[in-house]
């Protein structure tokens, strides 16, 4: 794939995250990572922790065309 971008949601991202309330909090705080190809966002990725500090990947998902 050429033209693809990961990069941390930014607040413009919200739409394609169904401007949801919690979301937004990941947003702020880094925990979800977009996909973008020619600037259409096509995947992303939501981070959460256990008990406050071990990071892991709570949701996947990548348009099925990609």
């Amino acid at each position: 794939m050429k033209n693809m971008i990961v990069s941390f949601a930014k607040n413009s991202d919200n739409l394609f995250l169904m401007d949801n309330a919690r979301l937004s909090h990941k947003i702020l705080n880094k925990e979800i990572i977009v996909v973008k190809s020619n600037r259409k966002s096509i995947g992303l990725l939501i981070l959460d922790f256990l008990w406050n500090h071990i990071t892991f990947i709570l949701f996947i998902w990548v348009d099925e065309k990609y």
